[in-house]
């Protein structure tokens, strides 16, 4: 069986940068839109790390975590290399319908993004958002956090 690790890394760099380099048109026009006061800051970091959100000392943070994945053979020459991500927001704690209304339109930036970039400008075969939850309030951590489950599908030789 071949070694898809070089793939697989630069697949969850390709999604890394992507979102870093787009999200942040999107925050700006639901900001621009709502129009109410609340305004979502540009993520400070989007990194692809440990799956921790607690170690983080910027926020707002978008951090992508690879939680799974896939080959399939889908021609003699040809693979689909499919990841799964989790991909964690996390901003400070304000009042609790405040941040409920932040996620929710971090995570409707995160949906506009993969609905509207369904190849990410052509650089995989396809990505999209396959569910989400928000967690409004962490006490223990003292942060919100929104998780959003994502895959990416990659055509790699075999």
């Amino acid at each position: 069986m071949a070694d898809y690790t070089s793939q697989i890394e630069d697949t969850i760099e390709i999604m890394r940068a992507f979102v870093e380099a787009n999200v942040s048109t999107y925050l700006d026009g639901i900001t621009a839109l709502k129009n109410d006061g609340i305004s979502l800051d540009h993520f400070l970091v989007v990194e692809q790390t440990a799956m921790d959100p607690s170690l983080q000392q910027e926020y707002p943070a978008c951090l992508i975590y690879p939680s799974g994945g896939t080959i399939e053979q889908v021609s003699m020459g040809t693979s689909a290399l499919t990841i799964e991500f989790t991909v964690v927001i996390a901003i400070t704690k304000t009042s609790p319908d405040e941040m409920i209304k932040r996620l929710d339109r971090y995570v409707d930036a995160v949906r506009q993004l993969f609905r509207d970039h369904q190849t990410l400008d052509g650089l995989v075969a396809f990505a999209r958002m396959k569910d989400f939850t928000v967690i409004a309030d962490d006490e223990e951590l003292k942060m919100g956090l929104a998780s959003v489950g994502c895959e990416v599908t990659q055509d790699v030789p075999n």
